[in-house]
């Protein structure tokens, strides 16, 4: 965690350092449906915005390194990606 130190972080580089799959990090915070790994996936890429509970809750597991704004940082990213292909 050295490198995460005082810092705020993605959900995907949290994840990562945390060497966690997509499916467990749906089943860590209790996303349900058909396929809970794609919808981590969408939500980790900014495809779709998580719920707040979901936002929240990393938020507390991650010690405060995975904050709304970072969430937010990515879903704006990724707006302005597909912005860009039109």
């Amino acid at each position: 965690y050295s490198i995460m130190a005082n810092q705020q972080i993605t959900p995907k580089r949290w994840r990562q350092h945390r060497n966690m799959s997509m499916a467990g990090m749906a089943a860590m915070l209790g996303i349900g449906g058909k396929n809970p790994a794609r919808t981590w996936q969408r939500y980790e890429t900014g495809a779709i915005e998580p719920p707040l509970s979901l936002v929240a809750r990393l938020e507390m597991i991650s010690e405060g390194k995975v904050t709304t704004s970072a969430w937010l940082s990515v879903r704006q990213g990724f707006l302005a990606a597909m912005s860009q292909e039109v």
